[in-house]
């Protein structure tokens, strides 16, 4: 893992911050994508107080604009030709209907749409790894995701807790579409039921929801992903959704091909401008 250049979203806080923080230890190369600079200063501080001769570099990247997501891209490009590893870990649930700039509902955007289009915008960069990864942090929660024909923006029967669970279920798809497509070795997963600040930017259950007590630390939360990041290849099953660091069942409907190349084209389709 040592030298690795690994590009990690959501790593301010919470599992993000525990899995940089990790894969810092190795000797990895980390790039943080953050929208709050200040707060991503703060963390690679704190980093580099338990690792003084950690790599920590900040890249500026805001999900709810795909524009900032593509700027982002072009700039990890041109500053690291080479991307080993690609985490995908940003996400959020929004219990109100709200679009973004680009006129899609945040939900969808920020958890799906934007590290897709991130994804995409990187595969070169990772083409020239020896053994690029990309991981994308799903949830079990994705057995609950409810598909009605193509309204991916859940616009007309709103449900912020459907929609988290559907950007999950297409967080799974995404991985298997770029193992199959790309070759790169490429998985989802489940950290378990985290305490983070995950939820507070919401009012009611989601705004508490890290306050509950049997919740597991971000530490443990993030152990899966580090797992993916540098077990051997040989022993990872590329396109495959993990669980407490071993491959683990998804839904059925995961198995639906109509209903994942309809997630694909639908993704493509709004990327392709960007």
């Amino acid at each position: 893992m040592r030298e690795k250049v690994i590009v990690i979203s959501g790593a301010t806080n919470g599992i993000g911050k525990a899995t940089a923080l990790k894969l810092a230890s190795f000797g990895s190369h980390i790039i943080m994508l953050a929208r709050d600079l200040e707060k991503a200063k703060k963390v690679k501080s704190d980093f580099l107080n338990t690792f003084p001769e950690a790599k920590i570099d900040i890249v500026y990247i805001d999900f709810s604009d795909l524009e900032s997501v593509s700027k982002a891209a072009n700039e990890l490009i041109t500053k690291y030709p080479t991307i080993d590893i690609l985490i995908n870990n940003a996400g959020g649930i929004f219990n109100k209907f709200e679009k973004t700039n680009q006129a899609l509902e945040s939900g969808y955007q920020v958890n799906h749409i934007a590290p897709f289009l991130l994804t995409e915008k990187l595969i070169p960069a990772l083409k020239k790894s020896k053994e690029a990864r990309i991981i994308n942090v799903a949830s079990d929660l994705h057995k609950f995701a409810k598909f009605k024909s193509d309204d991916f923006n859940l616009a007309s029967n709103f449900s912020g807790w459907t929609q988290y669970a559907n950007t999950k279920f297409m967080n799974i798809i995404s991985a298997k579409y770029w193992s199959e497509k790309y070759g790169i070795l490429s998985f989802s997963l489940h950290p378990g039921v985290v305490k983070t600040s995950f939820g507070s930017n919401n009012t009611g259950f989601w705004s508490i929801f890290g306050k509950i007590p049997f919740l597991i630390t971000p530490e443990d939360g993030a152990k899966t992903t580090v797992y993916l990041a540098s077990q051997e290849k040989e022993k990872l099953s590329s396109g495959s959704y993990y669980k407490k660091m071993a491959k683990a069942s998804t839904s059925s409907l995961v198995k639906d091909i109509a209903l994942g190349d309809k997630i694909i084209a639908a993704s493509l389709e709004i990327i392709k401008s960007y």
